[in-house]
């Protein structure tokens, strides 16, 4: 059996949807999208001269390694941090799954 990742994206809410698409036609079959809240402190907004936008999603999409690093750059080139859902993503490995098919 194929190892596989979960892959997280965190991006501002309303923009999940856009990125679960550029996931899909990456080979993506489908994902879980969360309403979630940032906590960044005050400081890194000024640190980094940008503003935080609380308000985020959570995008999990569970793949196998083949599709892990086609997914995750399709999601970086059209909505990372320099777009306008500012999104981060990472993968890390799944030990175990039960009733997913990938």
């Amino acid at each position: 059996m194929e190892k596989q990742f979960a892959i997280f994206t965190i991006c501002i809410r309303g923009t999940g949807d856009k990125i679960m698409e550029v996931a899909r036609k990456a080979g993506a079959r489908g994902g879980t999208v969360f309403k979630a809240k940032g906590t960044a402190p005050e400081e890194i907004s000024q640190f980094k001269n940008i503003q935080v936008q609380p308000e985020k999603e959570i995008i999990l999409i569970l793949v196998s390694e083949t599709d892990k690093d086609k997914i995750m750059k399709a999601i970086a080139i059209n909505y990372g941090v320099s777009s306008e859902a500012n999104a981060i993503t990472f993968a890390i490995p799944v030990d175990e799954s039960v009733g997913v098919n990938i």
